[in-house]
């Protein structure tokens, strides 16, 4: 009887632990084939990684703590499944995320390590209705190493964030004092975003120090609404030159996504307009600077054969007139995206 006692006790201990805390092991893995037309002069055709989603693996855990304070961790890489690597190309294995914190009802969360450093970096893809086909190209702050990141509750809709990075700071080994490198270093971040049943607004503005003079901004906008029948997104950024030119680089994404039950359960269309600009805000002209001039259209169908499994297929239209000579593009998508 004492053992049936000490044994139920035991389990009893354990099963208050595993409610406690808990592991979560999950991933993406999408792959594709890509085939490229450029000016006409012949298509060229590759396995990719990435197509609809980025490919990811990761582990992410939760410990309650009482009263409504936990403690959290994610640990995540990029995964691309057509070469087998996991990570970035410098060894990083959890390049995306690898962060530890609190969350608390109350009084919001916090997390430390390798992050964005708000979301004002996902804006675009908050607000995209295509996955990846309808991310932007560049963003500052995304997924930075030695980052803070501060999130408020929810009230009445509206979230906040504050977030700084400083991976360029180091430690001197001699006199114990932090240095820091005076380029592409320290970002400070701040977003705000309301979302309330079929209306989503974001807001962000990111500053990175890119020498003892200038820093370089990152302004970006966003809005998403829920018509039943259509959902529709809009973003919108501004980023200085990474030199004190004058220079500011404007990105513009339109999509929109809706349910196409004549093909069949669980296909969607998506529709995307693209266009990355860049504009002389000054007499100040740099021949170094690149000029942007990209712009077209995405198309695509996806087939949700579960929760879990999306095929897709799509088509790609784009001018980039960046360089002296015009170059048009053609580009088919075929691919599979799978989360676990």
């Amino acid at each position: 009887m004492k053992k049936l006692l000490i044994a139920t006790a035991a389990m009893a201990v354990v099963a208050g632990a595993q409610a406690q805390s808990s592991v979560t092991v999950y991933g993406i893995v999408d792959v594709n084939y890509t085939s490229q037309n450029l000016n006409n002069v012949g298509a060229q055709t590759a396995q990719n990684d990435g197509g609809l989603n980025t490919g990811r693996l990761g582990f992410k855990g939760t410990e309650d703590l009482g009263g409504g304070l936990k403690a959290e961790f994610q640990l995540e890489g990029k995964l691309q499944a057509s070469t087998g690597v996991v990570g970035s190309s410098s060894n990083e294995i959890f390049n995306r995320e690898a962060w530890v914190g609190f969350s608390d009802n109350k009084l919001g969360s916090i997390r430390v390590g390798t992050t964005d450093v708000t979301s004002a970096q996902s804006i675009d893809s908050t607000v995209g209705q295509a996955g990846n086909f309808s991310d932007a190209t560049s963003d500052i702050g995304t997924d930075k190493n030695k980052s803070i990141r501060y999130t408020t509750p929810t009230f009445a809709g509206f979230t906040a964030q504050i977030g700084h990075s400083n991976e360029a700071a180091v430690v001197s080994s001699t006199t114990g004092a932090v240095t820091e490198a005076t380029t592409a270093s320290s970002i400070t971040s701040a977003y705000v975003q309301y979302e309330a049943g079929a209306l989503g607004l974001y807001a962000g503005q990111s500053e990175q120090k890119q020498s003892a003079t200038y820093n370089q901004k990152q302004t970006s906008f966003g809005v998403k609404y829920d018509l039943g029948f259509v959902r529709v997104g809009a973003y919108q950024s501004k980023t200085d030159a990474s030199t004190n030119t004058g220079r500011e680089l404007k990105q513009t994404r339109i999509s929109a996504a809706a349910p196409v039950s004549a093909l069949g359960a669980g296909v969607t269309a998506h529709a995307v307009y693209f266009k990355d600009s860049t504009a002389n805000n000054s007499s100040i002209i740099v021949a170094t600077d690149a000029v942007q001039a990209v712009d077209g259209y995405k198309l695509a169908l996806t087939k949700a054969f579960s929760k879990r499994t999306t095929g897709y297929v799509a088509y790609v239209n784009q001018s980039d007139a960046s360089s002296a000579t015009t170059n048009d593009a053609k580009v088919y998508v075929v691919g599979v995206s799978h989360a676990f």
